[in-house]
């Protein structure tokens, strides 16, 4: 059964749990940085760590408190007022339909046969799915709606009285919402280029232009807005809902399952077009000179299985930086890359192409195979619609499936080129290739690393 991947931080990662709701928004450890950020001094630096500390203390305490009452469940609970769909007369409608397409001597007939009963089914579920009443909340769902009230209004409370000692300058609590949304939010990077931030990737573009950073704060400001806003809007449907994934999730709720994927995967499609929006105003922004790395760097970071430099890629790179190479081997290598590096750019920006157009498809696919399975039974792994974004999804496996192979291609031709010999020497880093850094980076105490605020 398809479970929404409504939780994606390593500490979630094993599957749906009520923790994104009782984890900390805030840590201790982010006091001192959430201090600097403000710019408090004095007795409005004093005021402020203790609003803080009463607010890990209280959200502490919540949080204990309701993983005891959450403990103290049992799990008929779950299932209480819950009486599962039987779907087996439209399994036997679809076994029926199967079985006379088998019996059609000529198989063009029975695909066109199948494919408007498809068609059919596809519409059937469809109306299932507009009447489908909401399922009845479990005690948890209950208890889980409560904490989620009252941690926003803790939350609520303290923007409201940090606010009060800073008085009108209250952008800077702001900038402190922002880096907690972007780096303590248990929601982020379901999609690619959801958890992507643009601003170190503009600093380093800008490191060696005298100014250019500050040229661009402005614009970065605006970009981290309309990221947050996207972000919390984000994490409010997905805390919204998290009880009633739980208990689909339990009460193996297909249908359930498939309405709250839909709406985790819109959600998160915002905030992947406002990265993509604001990388395109960026890069019209930036100096001539720098354009090219950064949207590299974007690409590398958004995709890294696309544009990551493949072993290919990198054993060139190596021996052409061999000061001690032949000419004739440095020509050959030169002409390698041109011959596999030209084509292997064009697949990848239109994988690249392909992936844009079809974020998320993936995941509601599933869901909507699992959905029409279970109305109509094991051989109906179909979905419920095909659009644009379905082709989409099916180019980028394609591309991606004639990239690889290129790949496979470049590298015989250069153990050709190279010989044994000089072969087996390239180096384990260059066989290997960097370590991709992750998302959600966790510190070798298993905590998140130190709360960071830019400029």
């Amino acid at each position: 059964m398809h479970v929404p991947a409504i939780l994606t931080a390593a500490m979630f990662a094993a599957g749906p749990t009520p923790e994104p709701l009782l984890a900390p928004d805030l840590k201790t450890r982010d006091v001192p940085v959430v201090l600097e950020a403000v710019g408090a001094a004095g007795d409005s630096s004093g005021i402020i760590a203790s609003l803080l500390d009463d607010y890990l203390i209280e959200a502490a305490a919540a949080a204990d408190e309701a993983r005891e009452q959450l403990a103290a469940l049992e799990q008929a609970d779950l299932r209480e007022d819950w009486t599962p769909r039987d779907w087996g007369h439209r399994h036997r409608q679809w076994a029926d339909i199967r079985a006379r397409a088998t019996a059609m001597e000529d198989p063009a007939a029975a695909a066109a046969w199948l494919a408007e009963q498809r068609a059919w089914a596809r519409e059937e579920l469809a109306s299932v799915l507009e009447t489908l009443p909401d399922a009845p909340p479990s005690a948890r769902t209950t208890l889980l709606e409560g904490v989620t009230a009252a941690r926003r209004a803790r939350r609520a409370a303290l923007q409201r009285d940090v606010e009060l000692v800073l008085g009108t300058d209250r952008q800077r609590w702001m900038r402190v919402e922002q880096a907690l949304r972007r780096q303590r939010s248990p929601f982020g990077g379901g999609l690619a280029g959801e958890a992507l931030d643009l601003s170190p990737l503009v600093e380093r573009a800008l490191r060696d232009v005298p100014g250019g950073w500050a040229s661009m704060q402005p614009m970065l400001d605006a970009y981290e807005r309309d990221w947050s806003a996207a972000a919390a809007e984000r994490d409010m449907v997905l805390e919204d809902q998290l009880p009633a994934v739980l208990d689909a999730t339990e009460r193996r709720d297909l249908l359930a399952l498939l309405s709250l994927e839909a709406k985790e995967t819109a959600a998160r499609r915002r905030v992947v077009q406002v990265n993509q929006d604001w990388y395109e105003q960026l890069s019209g922004s930036l100096p001539d000179a720098v354009i090219n790395p950064f949207q590299r760097a974007v690409n590398q970071a958004w995709y890294p299985g696309i544009f990551m430099p493949s072993r290919a890629e990198r054993t060139v790179a190596h021996f052409l930086a061999d000061q001690e190479l032949s000419e004739a081997l440095r020509g050959a290598l030169v002409r390698s890359r041109i011959r596999f590096g030209g084509p292997k750019l064009r697949l990848a920006a239109e994988e690249r192409a392909a992936r844009r157009a079809s974020a998320g498809r993936d995941r509601t696919a599933r869901a909507e195979q699992r959905a029409m399975a279970e109305v109509f039974g094991p051989t109906a792994l179909f979905r419920l619609s095909e659009s644009p974004a379905d082709r989409a999804l099916s180019d980028a496996a394609s591309l991606a499936s004639r990239r690889r192979a290129l790949d496979v291609s470049w590298l015989e031709d250069l153990r050709s080129l190279l010989g044994s010999a000089r072969w087996s020497g390239v180096p384990d880093d260059v066989l290997m290739g960097p370590t991709l850094p992750a998302d959600r980076p966790i510190g070798d105490d298993g905590e998140p690393l130190k709360l960071r605020m830019y400029p």
